[in-house]
């Protein structure tokens, strides 16, 4: 009896230990099954957290793959402006170049202009009492009013029969235009009474009207008449007429002389200024440096007005030129400043969404890893219970 109590007492513990480890193992089982539940929600949320997060990044791919893109538009755009930027500078630089060229020539030219000009005002090659005529004879408010200027003023000669005209017309170029008669014995007799000179004198009064005259053929050789190689101004053709009347201009003194047998009663003149008159006289020689042509000097100012007329539109040009290239310039070089700026700011954007997608992908393998965790867990938790209730 004593032995069966013992054993029952045994069985008793036995039973109480047992039930112990199955309530034990039951609480086990339930804690289990709740983290099973916690883990299965915090997995469907951190699968919800990865889905977005992987949006995330792939827009930020996007976005970094079209800032990729337009990283070669924008720097194109930069290099042409810079290109064009450099190739206006350059424009700039022979510009200014040209307009200092211009501005020096047409100094140097206008100079030349004014200097001829002033031998022409000043009588340049006429006898003294011509210049004081001109200059009014000492007494410029009483005569200089009537005083019209020298013949050669009021005629035009033919760039190539300028100094056979001028040979031709001899002293009478320096012949003064006066309004009329009355003013000319009053010039005459102030030369006279202040021994000022001699001058010619022309009172317009005694000129004339011109008359249409016939010309002959130009003969063989021959340059042609001198009357066809000469402008004149109304107030003195009549003059110019009587003048070069049956002068004939030639290349040479050898064709002077040939056509002289032919054409005895014409005046012979050679672009070099030698002369054969209708008398027979031949005149000739070379006056050496000093010897100045009044008609030349005149056409050179004509042809210096012209150029310098050209020139000072030229340098007007390439001063404008400077000008709109320096605009340009200006507006050239802020396009490229904004260019640069463009690109600078466009990569401070690239290498911040550079730094975004590193971020957003730590995130997502951040949330990876603890997916990872979770599925590892949950696994663990499953393989316990099932080896429960293998038990």
């Amino acid at each position: 009896l004593r032995e069966a109590r013992a054993e029952a007492n045994r069985a008793q513990t036995i039973i109480a230990s047992t039930q112990a480890r199955i309530e034990s193992s039951l609480a086990q089982l339930e804690t289990s099954r709740e983290r099973a539940r916690m883990l299965a929600d915090e997995e469907q949320r951190l699968n919800l957290e990865i889905e977005e997060a992987n949006e995330q990044r792939n827009r930020i791919v996007v976005e970094l793959d079209e800032h990729s893109a337009r990283t070669s538009e924008l720097e194109e755009a930069f290099q042409k402006a810079e290109r064009i930027y450099q190739h206006t500078r350059g424009d700039l630089d022979a510009a200014r170049t040209a307009a200092t060229e211009a501005n020096k020539i047409l100094a140097q030219r206008d100079s030349r202009l004014k200097v001829v000009r002033q031998l022409v005002a000043s009588g340049e090659g006429f006898e003294k009492g011509t210049r004081k005529v001109l200059d009014g004879l000492d007494d410029a408010e009483r005569f200089k009013p009537g005083i019209h200027g020298v013949l050669a003023g009021f005629i035009e000669a033919d760039r190539t029969c300028a100094r056979a005209i001028e040979t031709a017309l001899g002293k009478h170029l320096q012949a003064v235009l006066v309004a009329d008669e009355k003013l000319a014995d009053a010039i005459i007799s102030r030369l006279t009474e202040k021994r000022l000179g001699v001058a010619a004198i022309l009172p317009e009064s005694f000129v004339g009207h011109s008359v249409s005259t016939q010309m002959e053929a130009v003969p063989e050789g021959a340059i042609g008449w001198a009357l066809d190689k000469v402008k004149s101004d109304p107030r003195v053709s009549r003059v110019i007429e009587k003048l070069l009347e049956k002068v004939l201009i030639v290349p040479n003194y050898a064709t002077a002389m040939r056509l002289r047998s032919s054409l005895a009663d014409v005046t012979m003149v050679t672009q070099a200024g030698e002369l054969i008159g209708a008398e027979g006289v031949i005149h000739g020689g070379d006056a050496g440096e000093g010897n100045v042509s009044v008609l030349e000097l005149q056409n050179e100012v004509r042809d210096l007005e012209t150029e310098v007329a050209g020139l000072v539109e030229a340098e007007e040009a390439a001063r404008q030129r400077v000008v709109d290239l320096e605009a340009s310039l200006s507006q050239l070089q802020e396009e490229v400043e904004v260019a640069r700026e463009r690109i600078q700011r466009h990569k401070v954007e690239l290498s911040t969404l550079q730094g975004q997608l590193t971020l957003a992908t730590r995130e997502v393998e951040s949330v990876q890893t603890k997916i990872e965790n979770v599925q590892w867990e949950r696994g663990e938790l499953d393989n316990r219970e099932q080896a429960a209730n293998d038990s």
